[in-house]
C-alpha cells in the first residue's frame, strides 16, 4: 500500500504477506478485494492491513469488479456474483456460465460487461443478481483480455487485434 497523497513522492506504507499471485484490486471503503488466483477473492482490512478472508478456488480467480457489497469475479468460464456485505465472509449469490474464458470484466448499472477470451464481448444483465442472464454478445475479432467501460463504449484488449470499440448503446445488440 502505497501513500500517494504526494504525487511526486508515493511512500510506501506497508505491505500484506500470505497473497499467492495478485492479478486485480478493487478497494471499495476501509476493504480492498483481490482476485488471488487460487487463493480465490481476498479480503483485506486496510485498518489493519491484514486478511480477513479468502474464499479460496479450484481455478484461478485474476479478474474483478467490486460494486458496494456485491463483487463480480472470472471462474474459468463463469462470471461468479459474491455478496461481501460482511467482511471475511463471502456469499455466492449468482453466476452466469459464458462457455469461454472470461478474462476481465467491468460493472456499469444492471450489466456485466465480460471480456469473455475468444467469445469476444459478452454482456450479461445482472439485475437479479441470483439470476444473471445473458443480453448480449459481439465478437472482436481476437482474444478479449480486459474490457474498460467508458459511457456507451466498450473499449477491449485483444491479443492480434489490439484494441477494440464496441457501442453498447444497447447492451441487447452491441456493435
Amino acid at each position: 500500500v502505497y501513500d500517494v497523497s504526494d504525487p511526486t513522492a508515493p511512500n510506501l506504507t506497508g505491505t500484506v504477506p500470505g497473497l499467492a499471485g495478485a492479478y486485480a484490486i478493487d478497494v471499495v471503503g476501509d476493504y480492498a478485494y483481490i482476485a488471488d488466483g487460487l487463493n480465490g477473492l481476498v479480503t483485506i482490512d486496510l485498518n489493519t492491513m491484514s486478511i480477513v478472508g479468502a474464499t479460496g478456488a479450484a481455478s484461478s480467480i485474476t479478474a474483478l469488479d467490486v460494486v458496494g457489497t456485491t463483487a463480480y469475479v472470472n471462474y474459468g468460464s463463469s462470471l461468479l456474483i459474491i455478496d461481501v456485505s460482511t467482511p471475511g465472509f463471502a456469499n455466492l449469490l449468482g453466476s452466469y456460465y459464458t462457455g469461454n474464458s472470461v478474462s476481465g470484466l467491468d460493472v456499469e448499472g444492471d450489466y456485466c460487461y465480460v471480456a469473455d477470451g475468444g467469445g469476444g464481448l459478452t454482456i450479461v444483465d445482472v439485475s437479479n443478481l441470483a439470476s444473471p442472464v445473458g443480453a448480449g454478445n459481439v465478437s472482436t475479432g481476437g482474444v478479449a483480455n480486459d474490457v474498460a467501460v467508458d459511457g456507451n463504449v466498450a473499449y477491449l484488449a485483444c491479443t492480434s487485434s489490439g484494441l477494440a470499440a464496441v457501442d453498447v448503446s444497447n447492451p441487447l445488440a452491441p456493435v
